[in-house]
């Protein structure tokens, strides 16, 4: 027979197997709230991978649903504040609004500074930049 001791250990387990479920699937929704994307590449490197896509007389544009996703790089947007570019020319083609970023010179190479995190990941959680 049970004692009451015995239900109360099984039922704090219990508790405790529920809270350590809870905690994880908290962290893997954090993570992936957290989770963003960026590519630095050539015009043509763009292209090649369906990132960006081009013509004779065309604007450039940017993919939104059917691109090589796995050409880019996952980062976590909370602590994604620098990024070098390595490159002397910069042009960042995702949708992220101006005021949010800066672009500057460090030893001759561009480095992207984002200024403003919410507002900068808030249009788009894949930045797209084309460097030449």
């Amino acid at each position: 027979m049970y004692s009451i001791q015995d239900s109360l250990t099984v039922q704090n387990q219990v508790v405790t197997e529920e809270k350590q479920a809870i905690q994880e699937k908290n962290k893997q929704l954090t993570e992936k709230l957290n989770t963003c994307y960026y590519v630095i590449g050539s015009k043509s490197e763009l292209s090649d991978n369906k990132i960006i896509e081009t013509g004779f007389l065309r604007k450039t544009k940017v993919m939104e649903g059917n691109f090589d996703k796995s050409y880019f790089t996952k980062a976590d947007k909370r602590t994604l504040m620098n990024i070098n570019l390595h490159s002397g020319k910069a042009n960042v083609l995702s949708k992220h609004p101006a005021e949010s970023y800066i672009i500057v010179d460090v030893d001759g190479s561009k480095v992207l500074q984002i200024t403003d995190p919410i507002a900068f990941w808030d249009t788009s959680n894949y930045l797209v930049v084309q460097i030449d």
